[in-house]
């Protein structure tokens, strides 16, 4: 595996970290960007992690709230939702469970 490169940007007072695995970073989040994308609140919490593979999410990509709580775990292929996709309120409490195939809902 080549080595990671780390890119730090911060946006309106949040941080945005784009590791890239393919041995080059781009701006601006280009289409062939492939990588862990991670962004935190302004608190300093994890808000957004997902894998980009050209430029598209690929795999498991986890939301959290403010204070840390899970928000949503979705799974994606080739850019769409595919597989089990799940989502919470503030509270913890489970609010939606569903399952996608190529982007469309088949239950839940």
């Amino acid at each position: 595996m080549e080595d990671k490169i780390k890119l730090f940007r911060v946006l309106n007072n949040i941080t945005h970290v784009f590791i890239s695995y393919s041995g080059r970073l781009y701006k601006n989040e280009p289409n062939n960007f492939t990588g862990f994308f991670i962004m935190f609140w302004k608190n300093g919490e994890k808000r957004w992690e997902y894998l980009i593979e050209n430029g598209v999410n690929n795999g498991c990509a986890v939301s959290w709230w403010s204070d840390g709580k899970i928000q949503a775990i979705d799974n994606y292929k080739d850019g769409k939702r595919h597989g089990k996709s799940m989502e919470w309120n503030t509270l913890g409490e489970l609010m939606n469970d569903r399952l996608y195939i190529n982007g469309e809902i088949v239950w839940g």
